[in-house]
Formats: C-alpha cells, structure tokens, sequence
C-alpha cells in the first residue's frame, strides 16, 4: 500500500515535468537539526536541491540529504541515511516578501548495513521562502519523514526543522516574488490637447 502511495506521487509528478520546465529552475542547499525517535540522539543533517518553480505557484522538486544518528538504546543500530526524494509542494501565490508553502515527499533511502536498504520513504514538509535579493532565496521549513524499517520495534522518523538558500536560473525570476503588474507594451494613443488652436484644413470651413 505504501509503495502504491509513492508510486502514484510519481506518476504524478512526472505527468506535471512539461508545465514546470519552462519556469523557473533554482537550485540550493540545506542543512538542518533532525530528530529521528527517543532511540537515537538528534544529529546535524544537510542536503541539496534542484527546484522548477511555476509561476502559478506549483513547485517540483529533486532532492537529496544525508543524516547519521548515535543509538542511545541498548539492541537498537544507529542509523545511516542518504535520501533521494521527489517533493510536490504548492506555494500561496500572496503579495508579500515572505512566501509559505506546503509539500508531500516520495522516495527512497539507502541505509547502513543493520537495515534493509534501500527502504521506501515518504512524508511532508512546509516552510517559508523569502527573496532576499533578485535571485536569491532563503528558506526555512520543517519536514517529517517515514522510513520503513526492517528492524523490528525501531522507529525511523526524521523530524527536521532547517533553513538554506537556493538560487534562481533563467525564466523570469520575478516569478519567486510578490505579484507585480506586467508593464504593457507601446500604446499609440493621442493625448489630450485642445483642438481649437490646430490649423484648420484648407478646403474646408
């Protein structure tokens, strides 16, 4: 049932590739504190992503991320963990510097050798974006994963709470930002003077 789940996310998000690849693509970097279960410490996590961001305010995303936590828990392995996830997010198309947004993930992880790997994984995420420049972004998120695990009774559910910054490639940036008007092209239109002081026509009274 979960593999059908993530599955279906992909065909999703695949079938969405043709409207996003002639918006604007945005690659960045994150690192994040993660806590996984009351079985291991929390531990620092870090990562990249490439991002198509549509201006109707769809995004898809690739990414990737690694974390590695201690075992506090006699019986029970510490945990290594590099994921490739597929992320559909949606952000609020508002008029403001500071933009949320909400996503689902579908993926998979490849871990350390006391557990079956790769192992499907899949879960959520929102945060905020911020421009802090034309083409730079900073965002904050949190995300909550579920990696099924082989071993019995162990939880691996990362919760990260992270920041990072993207940067934003060809399209049109303004895209990222607060709508904006489109500055309309030439208008040949006259203006308004007084008719009265023009020469009159000859030929004509």
């Amino acid at each position: 049932m979960k593999k059908s789940i993530v599955y279906l996310m992909m065909i999703c998000l695949l079938s969405l590739t043709s409207s996003l690849l002639g918006s604007v693509f945005m690659v960045g970097a994150n690192v994040g504190q993660t806590m996984i279960s009351d079985d291991f410490d929390n531990s620092i996590s870090f990562g990249g992503k490439a991002t198509f961001a549509a201006k109707e305010g769809f995004i898809l995303e690739g990414s990737a991320g690694y974390l590695a936590a201690e075992s506090k828990t006699a019986g029970v392995p510490s945990v290594k963990a590099a994921t490739g996830l597929a992320t559909f997010s949606y952000m609020i198309p508002i008029k403001s510097t500071v933009r949320p947004y909400i996503g689902a993930s579908g993926g998979l992880s490849f871990l350390n050798s006391s557990y079956e790997s790769p192992a499907v994984t899949y879960g959520a995420k929102a945060g905020f974006m911020m421009s802090i420049s034309k083409d730079t972004k900073l965002f904050l998120e949190a995300s909550q994963l579920i990696i099924d695990s082989s071993v019995d009774n162990v939880k691996l559910e990362p919760l990260t709470f992270g920041f990072g910054l993207g940067i934003a490639f060809g399209g049109n940036s303004n895209q990222l930002k607060p709508g904006k008007r489109k500055r309309q092209g030439f208008q040949n239109r006259r203006r308004p003077g007084n008719k009265r002081n023009k020469p009159r026509p000859r030929g004509r009274r």
